[in-house]
Order: C-alpha cells, then sequence, then structure tokens
C-alpha cells in the first residue's frame, strides 16, 4: 500500500523544504527519514492527532474536606518538538556533503600511496611535503558544526642521524573553525613496529605552537599538543594521524589525516 503525505504551504518542514535546491532538497529528505524516520512525523508537524475513545467516568465521591489530597486534574507538561527550519535542514546536507567528499579524498590519497609506493625505488627521505586534508571530530555535537575538510600544505624535516625519531614541520591549514591556522611542531616518535627498508609504523607525540585558535576552542593556544601516529611506505610516503582526545564540553578532540610525500 502506497502512502502520500501532501504538506501544506504554511507548513514548517515545507517552508524549510522550498529553501533548498532540488538536488539538496532530495538528499535533506533522504538523510531525514533514514536518521529520524520514528520522529519525523513530530519534527515536521505532521504528528497524527489522538483517536483514543473517551469513555464516561463515574461520577466522584465526596471526600471529607479533612481528608484534602494533592490534585490530580492538572494536565501533564507538554515537550514541543523542535520543528524542522532551513538552517537545520542546510546544516544536514553541509554534514553529508563534507563526508562525501573526505571518503573521496582519503580514497584517493591512499590509492596513491600504494601505486607511488610500487613503482618508486625505496630511499630514506629527510624532507616530505605535508598535504593535510581531513579530520573527524570526537563530539556529535562538533560532527555536525564544525569543518570536517582541513586542506593545507606544509613541509617536515628529519635531521641527519636522527634515525626517524625526531622531525621538524611548519606549514597551514584550513582548521575545524574555518580560520587559517600557521603551524610549527617538533615530532618525537621513538617506537618504530617493522622494517625501516619496507612498510612501518611510527609512533610518539607532536608538539608546538598553532595559531587560529580561541582559548575556548583549545585551552592551551597558542600552544598545542597531539598524540602522532604514522604509517610509512618503502617509497617514503606516509600517512600521518593526529589523535586530541576529547577534554570539555564545548571542546572536542579529533584525529587529523595528514598525508607526507618525499620531496
Amino acid at each position: 500500500m502506497r502512502i502520500e503525505t501532501r504538506l501544506h504551504d504554511d507548513e514548517p518542514a515545507a517552508v524549510a523544504l522550498r529553501a533548498l535546491s532540488p538536488r539538496d532538497r532530495g538528499t535533506a529528505i533522504r538523510l531525514l527519514i533514514r536518521r529520524h524516520h520514528h520522529e519525523l512525523p513530530g519534527l515536521i508537524g505532521l504528528a497524527p492527532q489522538s483517536n483514543t475513545t473517551v469513555t464516561p467516568q463515574p461520577a466522584p465521591v465526596p471526600k471529607s474536606p479533612t481528608l484534602a489530597e494533592p490534585s490530580t486534574d492538572e494536565p501533564a507538561p507538554v515537550v514541543e518538538k523542535k520543528l524542522l527550519t532551513p538552517e537545520n535542514l542546510q546544516k544536514v546536507i553541509n554534514q553529508a556533503k563534507s563526508w562525501q567528499k573526505a571518503v573521496i579524498a582519503v580514497g584517493f590519497l591512499l590509492a596513491g600511496i600504494g601505486g607511488f609506493g610500487a613503482s618508486v625505488p625505496a630511499h630514506a627521505a629527510d624532507i616530505l611535503l605535508d598535504v593535510n586534508t581531513v579530520s573527524i571530530h570526537g563530539e556529535q555535537w562538533a560532527r555536525h558544526d564544525l569543518n570536517q575538510i582541513n586542506p593545507g600544505l606544509g613541509i617536515t624535516y628529519r635531521p641527519e642521524g636522527s634515525a626517524g625519531d625526531w622531525a621538524l614541520s611548519v606549514g597551514a591549514y584550513d582548521n575545524s573553525y574555518r580560520r587559517l591556522t600557521a603551524y610549527a611542531l617538533a615530532e618525537w616518535t621513538p617506537i618504530h613496529i617493522g622494517n625501516p627498508q619496507g612498510w612501518h609504523v611510527d609512533a610518539g607525540l607532536s608538539g608546538g605552537v598553532a595559531s587560529g585558535y580561541r582559548r575556548s576552542e583549545i585551552p592551551t593556544s597558542p600552544a598545542m599538543g597531539t598524540a602522532l601516529f604514522r604509517i610509512e611506505s618503502p617509497s617514503g610516503m606516509a600517512a600521518s594521524f593526529f589523535a586530541v582526545p576529547n577534554f570539555g564540553a564545548r571542546a572536542s578532540g579529533f584525529i587529523g589525516l595528514q598525508i607526507g610525500v618525499p620531496l
């Protein structure tokens, strides 16, 4: 059986959906049905009215004035659902587009690592071109409201004789609050798993200074520190993951991905 629901022009859902482009409108409807199918009627103002049959109640039994009891005739408080608005729908659309772009970008970059690593002879990489890509935040509100696509470029230098334990990096990227961040970091990765002449994993810490953040966003700003995990191919191509735990009600942790290309 097919059920169709027609929205009146003055209903909140109709106003919100009409403000979107035809392509975004279809995406919003699919996302809303998939995520909120149980609450969708209430969200768009189409919750069905109760059809319960009212049965007559017996006459109340008179009570003595001295045996007064708390009244139970007061109606229960009604919790009003927040109806959809064009702004809320646009947030859903932007989030979906960000994740699609992130998945496509990571797929191409990882494919490039594998192809480049298979075709280029192994060599020691002293200088890397860093390509900042995406971040995934730990809090749900941050994944909805903050920027997950963080393009940027930088340079990492590994001093001769450090055996891959130490590195210095500088660069800039578009941060999660949609501001330009310039950074200067020192990396210490004393843990090495695997053969340095082949695929291997390095782990350690990264710390330094970064602009573009407020104290309410990062309490230690402009200082910054992260855990660092790096996967490196025989060619010197690397995928680095910078991890920060959640550290407050309005400060979300994240995992950021950076791709290193040997120069």
